[in-house]
Parts: C-alpha cells; sequence; structure tokens
C-alpha cells in the first residue's frame, strides 16, 4: 500500500489547557518572575482556572511564592508574583494536592508505540494494561483510525476494520511521524491535535474532545 501523503499542519485556537498553561509559565519565567494574571493573560479561560493549576504547582513544588507586584491601577490588591522552581519540559499532571497523576491512556499509548517496529490496536492494549484495569481496546482502535487518517501511522497489513463478535484479526500499524514527547489528541471535530507544535494535523478550529 502506497504512503499517503501527510495533511498540512496548522495553528488552530484551542482552549488553554495544562499543557499551554504550563508553556506559558515557561516563558514567563525565562523572564523573571510572573504572576496569575500573566498567565491568565495569555489564555482563554478564567482566572480561577489558572489560580487552581497554579496552587497545584505549588503543592507540587513545581513554583513557589517570592513576592508581590502593585497592580497597574492602584486600587486593586497587588498580585503575588511566582518564580519556576522545576523547568521540566513537559507540563507536570498533579492532582489538587500536588501529587503526580498517573499517565493518561492515550499518553501510554503514544509512548508505547514509539518503542514498537509495528503494532496493532490489541498488542498496544495489552501491553499498557495496569493493575487499575485493561485498557479500552476501541479507543485505542479509534485512536489509530484517526492516526492513520492524517498520517502519523501508517498499515502494514490490512487486518480487518470495525470487528465485532469477538473477532481477532487486526489492522498492524507503524509510526511514521514522531511529533514529539506528548501523544496527539483526538478533537472533537475528529482533528488530530499536536501539543508539541501547538498545531493540529489537518485544517480549522476546534476544541479538544472531554472523551
Amino acid at each position: 500500500m502506497g504512503a499517503k501523503p501527510f495533511l498540512k499542519s496548522a495553528k488552530v485556537a484551542i482552549p488553554k489547557g495544562e499543557d499551554g498553561f504550563w508553556s506559558i509559565i515557561r516563558d514567563l519565567a525565562a523572564k523573571g518572575e510572573f504572576t496569575a494574571r500573566d498567565v491568565y493573560g495569555q489564555s482563554n479561560v478564567s482566572s480561577g482556572t489558572v489560580s487552581e493549576y497554579l496552587q497545584r504547582l505549588i503543592r507540587g513544588g513545581y513554583i513557589e511564592p517570592v513576592g508581590t507586584r502593585p497592580h497597574k491601577r492602584g486600587w486593586f490588591a497587588p498580585a503575588t508574583t511566582y518564580r519556576l522552581v522545576k523547568p521540566v519540559e513537559l507540563p507536570p499532571r498533579l492532582d489538587r494536592d500536588g501529587n503526580e497523576r498517573p499517565e493518561s491512556q492515550y499518553e501510554r499509548c503514544w509512548r508505547t508505540m514509539k518503542m514498537l517496529r509495528t503494532f496493532t490496536a490489541r498488542e498496544i492494549a495489552e501491553a499498557i494494561a495496569t493493575d487499575r484495569g485493561p485498557a479500552n481496546l476501541n479507543t485505542i482502535r479509534s485512536y489509530f483510525q484517526e492516526l492513520d487518517r492524517v498520517g502519523v501511522i501508517t498499515r502494514v497489513s490490512p487486518g480487518a476494520r470495525g470487528l465485532a463478535g469477538g473477532g481477532t484479526a487486526e489492522v498492524r500499524y507503524r509510526l511514521v511521524r514522531n511529533l514529539g514527547a506528548r501523544a496527539p489528541r483526538i478533537l472533537s471535530t475528529k482533528l488530530v491535535f499536536d501539543p508539541n507544535a501547538g498545531a493540529i494535523v489537518g485544517q480549522g478550529e476546534a476544541k479538544e474532545s472531554e472523551r
């Protein structure tokens, strides 16, 4: 089967989540101290959402408060300033107490795919199962179909599509575009978002799927 052409990556307007907040924080910290106002000023979410994430980073030891900065409008209270303590590249995944959250299924899937020459959805599901339970095979199949559609992975054997009733044949894939450390995400409009480049593989504007 011939290689499919890659779709052009395009910048996409997407709400700032943890990846976006962390990227903003790293950029701000490279210039010095920063405030919550500095972070949400570069995002499109509420100040409360940013402040809650900063509290998680404080509890996890990633940032620390160091002082205050007067507000440009004198009648507002001064803003707390922070400095970056742990300048790691990947955004910390923290719960409300500042503890590291487990990797998502997509993150485990992406990391495992990059270690294998070829793979099927079933092989990946078996590899990333944890003591908390098995991986969702149908979710991984759907993920692979979207990555295949935009040329991130490609089929090396046809297998069978839309398996039902306990069938065992699986499409075998190989990775052809290693986009980076962070797993591509599927958006609600079925576009593939590359958080490493802050772009979608395709064109348009979308929001991230909640699934």
